[in-house]
């Protein structure tokens, strides 16, 4: 599934961050480490584990570059 809207946000000093280039290699790559996480110890895993190993994963992957407003609260 591909989106269709683009938007790049502008930083300072002229630096521009392609924010769905950003967030499409995140969820891609949490797709991928997400189901091969799901089947690392056993062929057969459920729907539902494989479904929340990758939701675990996308946000992982997430969390990487951005942060969540309650991660402030945090430091």
């Amino acid at each position: 599934m591909k989106l269709t809207r683009r938007r790049k946000i502008r930083a300072h000093h002229g630096l521009q961050v392609d924010t769905y280039r950003l967030v499409s290699h995140a969820v891609e790559n949490g797709i991928t480490s997400g189901w091969y996480r799901a089947h690392k110890h056993t062929d057969t895993p459920t729907t539902e584990f494989i479904k929340c190993e990758i939701e675990s994963a996308i946000m992982n992957e997430l969390s990487n570059v951005f942060i969540w407003p309650d991660q402030y609260s945090r430091e």
